[in-house]
């Protein structure tokens, strides 16, 4: 084991403060051991990038500071591509006025908005809630984006379900009164 100079240590730990080093190598009494760092954020970190909803960090002027991979999948972009873009560039033009003014509430409240996103696959209807971030330098706002296809598709589904329905309903009334007028013709020819 080589004893580190006060210059050694203090440029690895400035490194390590700096986000340069995420594991270090101690060599000790059971050999070399690595230790990996983490900040009590990495649970965190590790929730919002797993999770099945999109996330971005926005700025007051709708910059996309952070976006997760499932946003980033959605848009058919990497996270690196989408970082420094405008939110209102990926969403369809009649709804970008809207985005700008659901950004300036969620920078002061939580809010929610609809909008239709121009994704690799077309149109994504989603649903935006925005709440504030507070401690940073700038303002921002969080953003969960919650695709909303599959409900919709499941709405438009159950919508046709219940006018077959109905359908039937009205073919069955209409032969239950022609086969009573049939079987008794005489009423009719009255």
């Amino acid at each position: 084991m080589t004893e580190r100079t006060p210059d050694e240590v203090r440029e690895t730990l400035e490194a390590i403060s700096a986000g340069e080093v995420d594991a270090v190598v101690v060599h000790g009494p059971r050999g070399p051991q690595v230790y990996r760092l983490e900040g009590p954020d990495q649970p965190f970190r590790t929730f919002v990038e797993r999770m099945q909803e999109g996330a971005l960090t926005v700025g007051g002027d709708g910059t996309i500071l952070y976006a997760n991979s499932y946003f980033a999948n959605l848009m058919g972009l990497s996270a690196e591509d989408l970082v420094g873009k405008k939110l209102t560039d990926l969403v369809a033009s009649q709804y970008r006025s809207t985005v700008l003014h659901v950004v300036s509430q969620g920078l002061n409240g939580t809010v929610k908005g609809h909008c239709i996103l121009d994704g690799a696959s077309g149109g994504i209807s989603v649903q935006l809630t925005l709440s504030p971030l507070v401690g940073g330098t700038q303002p921002s706002c969080c953003v969960v984006v919650f695709d909303l296809r599959e409900r919709e598709s499941a709405e438009e589904a159950h919508a046709a379900r219940l006018a077959a329905e109905q359908a039937n309903l009205a073919k069955d009334q209409f032969l239950a009164v022609l086969s009573h007028e049939l079987r008794s013709p005489l009423n009719a020819i009255l």
